[in-house]
């Protein structure tokens, strides 16, 4: 196939066309970047959870990362690949940061909910308990109890999806740096 002739009245130069495609999966990355035996990280959450499951965090897209291997010194890989797996942690941060906004927005309503639960008891039953501190422990152990249950297990899960994504975003910001350098790397040489 050759390249169409510009025509005469164009100023503008005819680009070359590109062989770049969306993000390459990990599989086919691999296979072209330069292999090496410096040290590599295995990318891993937490696999015995269902709700994480449940909410797309363990295998975002169908990949597994527990199965993704990524060379700790980006140097050695090819720029396809670099951009991969920013591309491919940018995704799995921004979702996970969907999910714990969720776990937030629901921590917030049961949190409310369970202060004016408590003010209502203690409301009623202020005259058979001498002290605060009883009367919020008899909420607790009785009508409160399930409803506290409930709050400490998203304070949990909050926390765990808190980790989870300054897990990725520490490689996102990796990757970045790397194509920072490499891009600066370019310019300096032009």
């Amino acid at each position: 196939m050759s390249k169409p002739i510009p025509s005469l009245k164009s100023n503008a130069p005819v680009r070359a066309r590109s062989s770049s495609k969306g993000a390459r999966s990990g599989s086919s990355v691999k296979r072209k970047s330069v292999k090496s035996s410096e040290q590599t990280l295995r990318v891993r959450t937490p696999a015995n959870s269902e709700w994480l499951h449940q909410q797309g965090v363990i295998v975002p897209e169908g990949l597994d990362p527990s199965e993704e291997i990524i060379r700790l010194d980006f140097t050695s890989v090819s720029d396809r690949h670099v951009g991969a797996i920013h591309s491919r942690f940018s995704v799995r941060h921004a979702h996970a940061l969907y999910i714990r906004a969720g776990v937030a927005t629901r921590l917030l309503r049961l949190k409310r909910k369970h202060r004016l639960d408590l003010a209502k008891y203690r409301v009623r039953n202020e005259l058979k308990f001498k002290t605060l501190k009883a009367l919020e422990e008899s909420f607790s152990l009785g009508p409160g109890a399930k409803l506290e249950a409930t709050i400490m297990g998203l304070e949990i899960k909050a926390t765990l999806m808190d980790s989870i994504i300054e897990g990725f975003m520490d490689i996102v910001r990796a990757a970045s740096r790397e194509m920072s350098r490499r891009d600066s790397e370019r310019s300096s040489r032009d």
